[in-house]
């Protein structure tokens, strides 16, 4: 069994946009257990990649791929692939997860050299949404 790479993906303005973006649009609050993030604490919610890591970038910035959980959520669910799979199947609308195992599986599509090229038009749509939820 060979195990993912522990190399660190470097964080760009894109993932942090998103990563507001993803917790905003989830209330701040921890779609596993629940707990709601004052502003005070807002770092210690994260923006957890559930099914498929972010070092995808096919599908890094898809939103059904991606719910804010607490840190504690966040690694029981990394440490276990089927509450992992339980979780993200009731939090993702109906084919949705037949639609994200479908776009992954076509992975090789989009290489970093791709991502480079068009992470300021990702950057302006999260960037869309994100005004949309605060609106």
């Amino acid at each position: 069994m060979s195990w993912p790479s522990t190399k660190v993906i470097k964080r760009d303005k894109v993932d942090r946009l998103f990563s507001v973006y993803i917790r905003t649009r989830d209330e701040w609050k921890c779609k596993n257990c629940g707990r709601e993030f004052e502003e005070k604490d807002r770092r210690r919610l994260q923006c957890a990649h559930v099914w498929y890591s972010r070092r995808y970038y096919v599908t890094r910035f898809d939103e059904r791929n991606c719910h804010a959980l607490c840190f504690g959520c966040h690694n029981k669910l990394a440490e276990s692939p089927g509450l992992a799979y339980e979780f993200i199947r009731d939090k993702t609308p109906r084919n949705g997860l037949a639609n994200l195992v479908r776009k992954f599986s076509k992975r090789n599509d989009l290489k970093e050299q791709s991502y480079k090229v068009v992470r300021e038009y990702i950057y302006e749509d999260i960037k869309r949404k994100l005004e949309s939820l605060n609106n």
